[in-house]
């Protein structure tokens, strides 16, 4: 168990695509939106780095660069701006897509290490309603909705950016050089004014030109909401939340790659949801009450502080 004061995050609960609703009302609506998430991580930085080369004739001296400091910690700062669609074909279908573009950037000590920027990996998705009741014939008031969802994140971003010595760390790049793909499912419970939210998703990432491969995820969350109506123009959703998130470890080849990668968390956060008329505004965060790395160095703890911070803003269409 972390301490509170070792641990302060303000997290988005999953790296899914795009923030969902605790609401059933807004998730298969047609919108165009933006949305900024900062990320920092500050403690124990471990940069794993290898040589370009053709991985037709194997790995070329892939190796690690550890910084660890007692008074001044390293730190990563990656931050995105995402412009988000959706559309809804019918009733129960619709499709979104999120174009990204990123700026990461990597410090030891005082000293800026690596800056990428660019284009990340465009995301298309999409949603279907595998259920929806009718409130005045399945209960009182009250709305169910399950909502299943397939995104495909494409390789579009700049993946091999070397330092001048040759080196490519691919946690500091604007994508990851392959085709990736997440699988969700979300259970919606409206009543008039309370709302709960059920989801697990799981993330399959492959193999890069490198052969360099990140770490599948699982995630689930559970989440509560209660929205206060206003000349029924303006409402507002505070929401509690309680997620789950298993990260495996990255991998080189079929080698696993020896850094705090491999980590499961729980997280209890909230957000807040303001909507004016078609407008929609969201804050995500959230605090890690348990967090667990399976492989740590030696020589130094694993991150210890993680702060970050999300919006984002959609305007609904008719």
């Amino acid at each position: 168990m972390l301490s509170f004061n070792k641990i302060l995050l303000c997290f988005l609960v999953l790296e899914m695509f795009t923030f969902n609703s605790v609401t059933a009302n807004n998730n298969l609506q047609s919108y165009v939106g933006l949305s900024y998430n900062n990320q920092l991580k500050k403690g124990y930085l471990s940069a794993f780095a290898f040589h370009d080369h053709d991985p037709r004739f194997g790995n070329s001296n892939f190796h690690i660069h550890n910084y660890c400091n007692p008074f001044v910690a390293g730190k990563e700062i990656l931050q995105f701006l995402n412009l988000n669609a959706q559309y809804r074909i019918n009733k129960k279908i619709a499709v979104n897509i999120s174009l990204p573009y990123s700026l990461k950037s990597q410090v030891f000590g005082d000293s800026l290490n690596l800056f990428r920027n660019g284009i990340g990996d465009i995301s298309i998705g999409f949603k279907y309603a595998l259920f929806s009741s009718n409130a005045a014939v399945l209960f009182s008031k009250t709305k169910h909705q399950t909502i299943i969802s397939i995104n495909a994140k494409l390789k579009t971003g700049k993946y091999n950016t070397a330092t001048d010595l040759g080196d490519i760390d691919p946690h500091i790049q604007n994508g990851n050089g392959s085709n990736n793909w997440q699988v969700a499912m979300q259970h919606f419970i409206a009543f008039d004014k309370w709302s709960f939210n059920g989801s697990a998703s799981y993330l399959l990432n492959t193999k890069n030109y490198y052969q360099f491969k990140k770490g599948n995820a699982f995630d689930a969350l559970l989440a509560s909401g209660y929205t206060f109506k206003f000349n029924n123009e303006i409402l507002l959703t505070p929401t509690l939340q309680l997620s789950y998130q298993k990260n495996k470890a990255d991998t080189m080849e079929d080698r696993v790659i020896l850094k705090p990668t491999e980590y499961e968390v729980f997280l209890m956060g909230g957000a807040v949801e303001l909507q004016l008329k078609r407008t929609i505004f969201c804050i995500n965060f959230a605090l890690p009450a348990y967090l667990k790395y399976k492989q740590v160095d030696v020589r130094c703890k694993a991150p210890e502080q993680h702060q970050n911070f999300d919006f984002e803003l959609r305007w609904m269409l008719k």
